[in-house]
Parts: structure tokens; C-alpha cells; sequence
């Protein structure tokens, strides 16, 4: 239902790769200090994946305001089309999880935690995604969900985010707010010690933390938009600015959050600036070979491959980590065999994700259509009210 931008997907690829990269990694303990380095830096794939997730929610809002579609015309194709994109797979994934726990505990008797304690509430919570919220529910329904959660509190508000901003004024008095207040709340919930807040912890899951990577996200569609959109190439200035952004980002992050972790919850913001100049760097600049069509299809099923990844990881869990039947015995052991889970993994994960598309999404998608449809746009309307900043 969206248009797809091939940097756009190459960089969904590379968030894809990174998160499954880190989670293989804890299968393997004798890592050397290095590796496990590198590949604890796949975590902030996520991080990446909500960076692109604010530049497309905002190229899609724009692409309906330019088809004369009215404010309450977009918000309302918006919110149809985030929903059924969304909430159809996490409710499959609620319920397929729920399954894989209850079949590593009552058969399989396995002592890898699948899922930790939860009750209906926390259901309840997920269901409604509103489980970013709640402790208990963050990511003990499904696997990971707490950035789906983060994902859909942006959705929420990106339809007032794009209408209200639309002047450079605006753009960095709603970036500041946003970002101030968020730190605000950090410090509050931490009694103002940052550093004391741990990595994987529920205040580094929890909004505050995570939401002022969509507005680096929101930022860049503004700074880089012909570039984003269309792929135009970046001129000198542009390129270095972008590498600045991944150099300065990345290198921040390895000393806040995996490398010397120094104050975590300040990770995120880190990383999604180094994201927001691969991303600049991959839409317009990015080498011919990075088009290859196996990366364009994992960016194309990165949600279906993010849900579905966990099954195979607890898999992995029971077969590598130290007791499991195939546990490595030594560093180069561990060398060899991480890099050949972690291709498994995105290869069946890829087919899970196939699957998923044929059985769930591709269904849906024809419903939301059907819902679409049913909002023409107002051609006595013109677009040029509801036309935003284009810096």
C-alpha cells in the first residue's frame, strides 16, 4: 500500500540484521570481548527502524495532502493504513507466542524464559498498545514489542506533528519541546542520576527515551527531503555532513551505551543521529552494490522478520548457549559458528515473514483498501493550505 524508496529499504535491511545480530549473540558466551562489542551494537537497529519509520509516516502524510486530500481526509487514511499494517500481525504474534511458551515449558520443559510472568492485563495492554506504559507488559507479551509500542505512540501523534510544523521556526520549537520534555521526565523518573538507568531496563524501553529518535527522524525529512523522497544526491557539503552525523553518532554511542556504557538511556538519541546520516548517505549516495535484490526483500519484510526472529532465537538458545548440544568450547568456535546462526536466522526468519505477508498481511491489505476507497479525495480542494515546510 506504500511506496517503497530503495534506501529507505536497504536501511530497514541493515536495522533487520543488526537486532537479530545482538539477540544470536547472547546464544554465544564465549564471544570474544570485541564481538560481542560489535554485535551488541545491532541493538540499535531499532533505533534506525524509528528514524525511517518518522521519515516515511511523513511521506506518507505528504503524498495524501498532494492527492487534495482534506486534514481530517489524511489523519483518517492515515490511522487505517498504520492500523492494518500494524495491529493485525502483533495480535498473530500475541497468539503465536503465547503458543512457542507454552510448548518450551509443558513439553519441552525448557529452561530458556520464553515469556516472563504476565496476566490478561498485560494482554489487554498490548492488544490496545498502549503496553508501553505498563512495566509488566512491555515486552513480556511479545518478544521485542516494546518498540512496536514506542512505534504506535508516534503514530498517534505524527498527524498533528505534520500539520502544526510547517516552518523552520516551528520545526525547532516542536523539536526542542518535545526533546526537553522528554528529558525532563527522564530525570524525574531517575531522580536525576541518567547514568543509573541500565540498558534493557524499563525506563530505557519506556516513551521518554525512545520518542526523540523519531523526531531526528522528523528533522531529517526536513533537512534531506529531495534526497529521502527522491533519492537526489547529496552535494559535498551534504555528504559531510551526513558522515559527521555517523561518525559523531556511533561514536557517542559506543561510549554511552555498549562499548563503555557510560549512561545508556542517552544511547538511543546517540545512535539515531549516526542513523539519520546512513540514512541521508544510503537514500541519495548510497553504491550500486548495496541494491542487491536480497537486501531490498529483507527491508521489504522487516516487520514480518522483526515479529517472527524471537522463535528461532530461543531455538538457538536451547541448541548454542553453554549446556545446549551444540554450545561452542572456545572463542574461534564461537567465531565461526555466530556468523552462520545469524545468516540462519535471517533466512528463516525471512520465510516466516513470507509467509506471514501471504497468510495475514496480504488479506488485510485488501480490506484497508476497501476502507480507503470509501475516502476520495476533495478535488474543489487545494493542496497548497496543507503543504508543509520544505526546507
Amino acid at each position: 500500500m506504500e511506496n517503497r524508496q530503495p534506501g529507505l529499504d536497504i536501511g530497514r535491511a541493515f536495522a533487520t540484521m543488526g537486532v537479530i545480530a545482538v539477540h544470536v549473540s547472547l546464544c554465544f558466551p564465549l564471544l570474544p570481548g570485541w564481538a560481542r562489542v560489535l554485535a551488541q551494537m545491532g541493538q540499535f537497529g531499532v533505533q534506525l527502524f524509528f528514524v525511517i519509520s518518522a521519515v516515511t509516516i511523513f511521506m506518507t502524510l505528504d503524498a495524501d495532502v498532494k492527492k487534495h486530500y482534506t486534514t481530517r481526509e489524511v489523519t483518517l487514511r492515515f490511522y487505517v493504513k498504520r492500523f492494518f499494517r500494524t495491529a493485525p500481525l502483533y495480535y498473530c504474534a500475541i497468539a503465536l507466542y503465547a503458543c512457542v511458551d507454552w510448548l518450551a515449558r509443558s513439553k519441552l520443559h525448557a529452561t530458556t524464559i520464553v515469556l516472563a510472568k504476565h496476566d490478561i492485563s498485560d494482554i489487554l495492554a498490548n492488544i490496545l498498545f498502549v503496553h508501553t506504559f505498563v512495566p509488566s507488559a512491555v515486552n513480556d507479551v511479545v518478544p521485542g514489542g516494546w518498540s512496536i509500542g514506542e512505534e504506535m505512540l508516534f503514530y498517534a501523534a505524527a498527524p498533528l506533528l505534520f500539520f502544526f510544523i510547517k516552518s523552520p521556526l516551528r520545526m525547532g520549537m516542536t523539536a526542542a519541546g518535545i526533546v526537553a520534555a522528554c528529558f525532563m521526565a527522564i530525570s524525574w523518573a531517575s531522580g536525576g542520576r541518567f547514568s543509573s538507568i541500565a540498558n534493557d531496563s524499563y525506563l530505557y524501553f519506556w516513551p521518554a527515551t525512545q520518542i526523540p529518535c523519531f523526531v531526528i527522524g522528523i528533522w531529517l525529512w526536513f533537512a534531506a527531503r529531495p534526497t529521502v523522497l527522491r533519492g537526489a544526491p547529496l552535494g559535498p557539503m551534504g555528504i559531510g555532513t551526513a558522515f559527521a552525523l555517523i561518525v559523531a553518532g556511533l561514536t557517542a554511542t559506543l561510549v554511552l551505551g555498549t562499548g563503555r556504557e557510560q549512561c545508556p538511556v542517552l544511547a538511543p538519541v546517540a545512535s539515531a543521529i549516526g542513523a539519520a546520516g546512513i540514512i541521508a548517505i544510503l537514500s541519495g549516495n548510497r553504491p550500486n552494490w548495496l541494491n542487491a535484490r536480497p537486501l531490498l526483500s529483507i527491508g521489504r519484510e522487516s516487520y514480518g522478520i522483526y515479529v517472527s526472529h524471537f522463535i528461532f532465537i530461543f531455538l538457538s538458545m536451547r541448541l548454542f548457549s553453554a549446556d545446549g548440544p551444540l554450545a561452542a568450547h572456545s572463542e574461534v568456535d564461537a567465531l565461526i559458528r555466530y556468523p552462520l546462526v545469524v545468516a540462519a536466522t535471517i533466512v528463516l526468519s525471512y520465510g516466516c515473514a513470507r509467509l506471514c505477508s501471504a497468510v495475514v498481511q496480504h488479506p488485510v491489505d485488501k480490506v484497508a483498501r476497501l476502507l480507503l476507497s470509501k475516502i476520495p479525495p476533495d478535488r474543489t480542494t487545494s493542496s497548497a493550505h496543507y503543504t508543509v515546510y520544505k526546507g
